[in-house]
């Protein structure tokens, strides 16, 4: 029987992913990742971080961390080794107390529940714009749509092409069970009247009035990870491209190999988890808790009906009444995922980036009305405030960094562009103001700054910089991650070095004339830095990569094929913010527009503009950025 199970919950799997991956073609692939999320967690991983996820040198350490896949490994290897034993009715005495008690506590943690899931789904909803809704609201639709087609199609049909169970006969027999199941969203309640169903059909069907199978396997079956729990992998694709995060292959498998094991957990648990392995942010699982209320029903129906097929397949397997027909099979297959997919292709305009009037002034000739450049700073410091000014609707002063690009730079029609130039725009629009732009290092930025002679600096400065402390902060606008370039040559090996831990072997150069570079990462404190003039400057002198930030890694990465980025930080290390002088009302006004601009995507929209370095990027950006870099010359 053990064999027949295996077989029947891995194609029951197979279908679940497999009708997932192709519904999740309506989700757009943005080509880049959002600096608000965690760069791609699998860039620099290797096969080997798969094997200790599910063998890991310590399983004492996993049980401790919650590394679930590790978890899940050894408690089964536990079991089977414990089933065996002459004494196990000892351990078994001394774990039912412990049992009872964990379920009184997670009884009493279930009471609180509702209240943390109502503060999620109010502040998710409370921060969603109208967009956003719709965009979630077709992902329910796909969600409720496969989850039907699965459980009152694909899943009988497959039964009745392969056993003696007649297709309607079989929706006949098990509505109770599964009606139950959507009704209560849990299949668990709707055991009893499955089992009930099935012995029912038995009976019907072949005559059997042994059932003693479909006894044993529907509750070890519900135990395992059904087909409804592979719609999880569904919210990952959307939350993936809601977040502008691209998942390659690797990762895709990576998602599949750890997540099932996960799934054995359910809940916000492994979604949380699922989405860390996609490199999703995990305040995606406030979207997750807004349909999850909906989608549970559709999924615990599916549940229910995976559950039959399974009890189904086994007893028809012993019985030897199971038949694998073709081409009918193959039809069926064809014809539902055929469907499926277009559905998707249907869907996925409605999912696509929203156009508005942000596009005309992200277009390639910039429209600027609100900025003005001028050549110099004022001699002193102004006679009325900032904050008077912006009420009076005059004017601010700000500092940018000219041929810093994509923050700055002169397009190829010698108009000043970039990230920094649109922000400016942006801001003399909303306030109602004209932003005058002073070219300036961040040097001379600074010390303007600190005289008073500017307001705030529209340029690449971090936030941890030593040269920003004495000023004060709106909050942050941008994140980036850092990244090392390597030769691609030797990327196996210092990805092993780096994922060993023992960076002391390396020795990486610090470009000191890029403005956006940091280094404050714990995990190469111990490695050996070098200054260098050029990024790729290290091959000729013998060193083992440059620290750089994300958007000048990839380029270079993109323009030089020889040199590879790796992302050595899952966090955000650099966050950037409009540095002002302490005490200055102008914070407020910062304070409330970087919000204002947060909330209405503007930012997601400049970085989809400005930071994405694929293939496929316009060569308006491409090409300036190229150039500027230090030592990507042709």
């Amino acid at each position: 029987m053990g064999k027949y199970m295996v077989f029947a919950l891995l194609t029951t799997w197979g279908i679940g992913i497999t009708a997932v991956y192709v519904l999740g073609q309506a989700f757009p692939s943005n080509g880049n990742s959002s600096y608000y999320s965690d760069p791609q967690a699998g860039a620099a991983a290797t096969q080997g971080s798969l094997i200790d996820m599910f063998i890991p040198n310590n399983p004492f350490a996993s049980l401790a961390e919650g590394a679930v896949p590790a978890v899940v490994l050894f408690t089964i290897l536990i079991a089977v080794q414990l089933a065996h034993h002459p004494q196990k009715q000892k351990v078994i005495d001394i774990l039912v107390p412990i049992q009872q008690t964990l379920i009184w506590l997670t009884s009493w943690i279930n009471r609180a529940l509702p209240y943390g899931v109502f503060i999620l789904t109010t502040e998710a909803a409370g921060t969603m714009t109208v967009a956003e809704f719709q965009k979630l609201g077709f992902f329910l639709i796909l969600n409720c749509l496969g989850a039907l087609a699965l459980t009152f199609w694909l899943l009988p049909m497959a039964v009745s092409l392969t056993t003696p169970y007649r297709y309607v006969r079989l929706l006949r027999d098990s509505w109770a069970g599964v009606a139950l199941a959507i009704g209560a969203g849990s299949a668990f309640v709707a055991l009893p009247t499955i089992m009930q169903n099935l012995r029912d059909m038995a009976v019907q069907t072949n005559g059997d009035e042994d059932c003693s199978d479909i006894d044993e396997v529907v509750p070890i079956a519900f135990n395992f990870p059904h087909t409804g729990a592979m719609f999880n992998f569904l919210f990952v694709l959307f939350a993936a491209s809601a977040y502008g995060v691209t998942m390659s292959v690797w990762t895709h498998l990576q998602l599949i190999l750890q997540g099932l094991p996960v799934l054995f957990s359910g809940g916000v648990f492994a979604i949380n988890f699922l989405l860390t392995t996609a490199g999703v942010p995990s305040d995606a699982v406030s979207l997750f808790m807004n349909v999850q209320g909906i989608r549970v029903r559709f999924n615990a129906g599916l549940a229910a009906v995976s559950l039959i097929v399974v009890a189904i397949w086994v007893h028809a397997a012993m019985r030897g009444t199971f038949r694998i027909r073709t081409i009918p099979l193959a039809g069926l297959f064809v014809g539902t995922l055929g469907t499926f997919l277009a559905l998707a292709l249907v869907v996925k305009p409605f999912l696509s980036h929203d156009q508005s009037g942000i596009d005309l002034m992200l277009s390639q000739e910039m429209e600027v009305k609100y900025v003005s450049f001028i050549e110099a700073a004022p001699p002193d410091r102004p006679a009325t405030a900032a904050r008077d000014r912006v009420e009076a609707g005059e004017y601010l002063t700000v500092a940018y960094f000219p041929q810093t690009p994509p923050f700055s730079y002169t397009n190829t029609n010698g108009q000043v562009v970039g990230y920094q130039v649109a922000m400016a725009e942006k801001l003399g629009e909303d306030l109602g103001i004209e932003v005058r732009m002073v070219p300036a290092t961040p040097e001379e930025a600074t010390a303007l700054l600190a005289a008073g002679r500017i307001d705030t600096i529209f340029g690449a400065i971090p936030l941890s910089g030593r040269i920003m402390r004495p000023f004060d902060f709106s909050p942050v606008y941008l994140q980036e991650s850092i990244f090392v370039l390597i030769e691609d040559a030797r990327a196996r090996e210092i990805t092993e070095v780096l994922n060993s831990g023992n960076a002391s072997e390396l020795t990486f150069g610090k470009p000191a004339g890029l403005p956006n570079v940091g280094i404050r990462l714990e995990s190469l404190t111990a490695a050996k830095l070098i200054d260098i003039q050029e990024p790729v400057g290290f091959v000729d002198q013998g060193l083992d990569g440059a620290l750089l930030d994300e958007v000048t890694a990839k380029a270079l990465e993109i323009k030089m094929p020889m040199f590879k980025a790796l992302v050595i930080s899952r966090e955000p290390v650099l966050q950037f913010a409009f540095p002002i002088l302490p005490n200055n009302d102008l914070g407020r006004v910062m304070e409330i527009w970087v919000q204002k601009v947060k909330n209405e995507g503007f930012l997601a929209q400049l970085e989809a503009r400005w930071f994405d370095l694929s293939s496929t990027k316009e060569e308006e950006v491409r090409t300036p950025l190229f150039n500027f870099l230090p030592g990507a010359a042709e």
